[in-house]
């Protein structure tokens, strides 16, 4: 391709949105409000909702319902299982020893010799 040919291509490409500013400009306007409509009824919006209804919640759940001697409960179980138990690993080390062969044992493994002979 010479330079000739990507002008010629560039000119048409731009006499096209020459021609048709207006409705190419209607259609960025109209694109541009719904992505600021959708910011703010995401970022916005929702926060207020959300909002509203924990000042709802506040106002129907009294401190009088809520009994703290269960949630005090609930934290002690919550803190006794986050501590670390120490194992004793003494009691555990013979575990993987071999185990002593009684003298029965012996005598019958003393009888009975490998065939070396092929």
């Amino acid at each position: 391709m010479n330079l000739k040919t990507i002008t010629n291509k560039l000119k048409t490409i731009f006499s096209f949105f020459i021609k048709h500013i207006k409705s190419s400009s209607i259609l960025i306007s109209v694109i541009l409000v719904v992505l600021i409509g959708f910011f703010l009824y995401f970022n916005f919006y929702q926060t207020i909702i959300s909002a509203k209804k924990i000042i709802v919640l506040q106002a129907d759940v009294s401190p009088a319902l809520i009994k703290i001697h269960f949630l005090e409960k609930i934290q002690t179980k919550y803190l006794e299982k986050l501590e670390v138990e120490e194992y004793n690993w003494d009691k555990y080390q013979s575990i993987f020893k071999t185990i002593k062969k009684t003298s029965e044992s012996t005598s019958k493994d003393n009888k009975l010799k490998p065939n070396t002979t092929f």
